[in-house]
């Protein structure tokens, strides 16, 4: 691995000091996710809502365009619960 996938975190508590190192987490400028890797993530975190799976992959359309909006309704309806 090289030094941008590692981060250090330092800590000094009642006077000593503790220091670990980890592999950083993805989603930097030195780490960036992918949009594969973000949509995945999204379709998790979505599916402990309360939209049904349908409506999750209409959005996850919808935001993959998100730059070049003609109108954003349909993106405010797909992420209304009725």
């Amino acid at each position: 691995m090289n030094a941008t996938e590692w981060d250090e975190a330092e800590i000094t508590a009642k006077g000593r000091k503790f220091t670990i190192e980890a592999v950083s987490t993805k989603g930097g400028a030195d780490r960036p996710v992918s949009q594969a890797e973000l949509v995945k993530k999204f379709r998790v975190n979505a599916s402990y809502s309360l939209l049904k799976s349908s409506r999750v992959k209409g959005l996850v359309g919808l935001l993959l365009r998100l730059d070049r909006p003609d109108d954003i309704t349909k993106l405010c309806e797909t992420m209304t619960i009725s």
